[in-house]
């Protein structure tokens, strides 16, 4: 095993998957979805799962047999409609706002780090008054104690038919930043993300669509160093993220830009991936059109809440080089301090 999380917003699992593909145990779980909770039972059923983050504390662990202490990650999408621009980016102001809470459990439980995904509408999210919601999660984050980055990128980056961009919000304990940096005899002027995230992203996050942390995260699966978020539709990103492609990209580079190297082909990368919109479907793939069951019979009901669980999850080869480069810097961190 690599390490422990908590995993809050759980939904169908699709961010747990990407860092037990990489040996970390998620030992509780968090959302409110009775649906998910069927779906975080069935695959792990000797967990706590918690139907609010309010209820998720340390002194709530400690009761249900979890050190705190023992705690290498949190991760967890929070509730995406309030800065989705599929939705009405109510901000703040939406009840499903629970940014708040998801600080408070970084900051209860101390962990090693923390990797948050969130659609690409908060990097813009602005308020009335002209707050910028994304830059004060940022600072709360920070105020922790964590050196705290970001950076964006689409699905279609680890080859999923389509765009799905969303930003990741990691942040490394200042103590466990400075151990695994030295364990690596890092330069600060090259650096590993916990060298980088020094809080410049004030400033350069301060218009919408700008990227802010771009000297402190490179795109995760750009290998040539493009903004994630420049990318067309249409792109090959397997060109880019291919060993021996034209561009002289590896998969290494792609995998790299937290400070480490991770070790071996992207899970990603070697997936079977469906067929995108309007394309003509793999023989292996289940028909799509099917017959509707009557609306409001039971039938219905559970391929609703199905479809919102797959919907509002991510897509787990998206954070795979994520969960890789975490582990990259646990071990080290257990290394430094054995």
């Amino acid at each position: 095993m690599t390490g422990r999380i908590i995993s809050l917003y759980t939904g169908a699992l699709g961010l747990d998957r990407s860092f037990h593909w990489h040996g970390f145990e998620t030992v509780a779980a968090c959302d409110s979805s009775a649906y998910c909770h069927h779906i975080i039972g069935y695959y792990l059923p000797s967990i706590p799962i918690y139907g609010s983050d309010e209820d998720v504390t340390s002194d709530r662990l400690r009761h249900d047999g979890i050190d705190p202490a023992t705690i290498a990650g949190v991760i967890g999408g929070p509730p995406c409609q309030p800065s989705s621009h599929a939705g009405k980016r109510l901000g703040v102001a939406d009840p499903r706002w629970r940014w708040p809470q998801a600080v408070r459990v970084v900051g209860d439980i101390r962990p090693h780090w923390f990797v948050f995904e969130q659609p690409a509408g908060l990097v813009s999210l602005v308020m009335p008054d002209g707050e910028r919601p994304f830059l004060a999660i940022l600072a709360a984050l920070a105020a922790l104690g964590y050196r705290v980055g970001y950076d964006r990128w689409p699905a279609r980056a680890v080859g999923a038919p389509h765009a799905r961009m969303r930003v990741a919000l990691i942040g490394i304990r200042e103590g466990v930043a400075d151990a695994v940096c030295a364990g690596w005899g890092t330069d600060t002027q090259r650096g590993c993300l916990a060298d980088r995230t020094d809080g410049g992203w004030q400033e350069t996050a301060d218009r919408p669509g700008s990227r802010g942390a771009h000297d402190r995260i490179r795109p995760l699966a750009n290998a040539d160093g493009r903004d994630a978020s420049t990318w067309s539709r249409r792109d090959s990103l397997a060109r880019d993220i291919t060993p021996g492609s034209s561009g002289g990209a590896s998969v290494a580079d792609a995998q790299s830009p937290l400070g480490r190297i991770a070790n071996g082909l992207s899970r990603g990368l070697a997936h079977l991936w469906p067929a995108g919109r309007g394309r003509q479907q793999h023989p292996w793939e289940p028909p799509r059109l099917v017959t509707r069951p009557p609306r409001g019979s039971a039938a219905t009901l559970i391929a609703e809440a199905e479809l919102e669980a797959m919907g509002n999850s991510v897509v787990s080869q998206q954070f795979e080089p994520v969960a890789a480069a975490m582990a990259d810097i646990e071990r080290m961190f257990v290394e430094v301090m054995a």
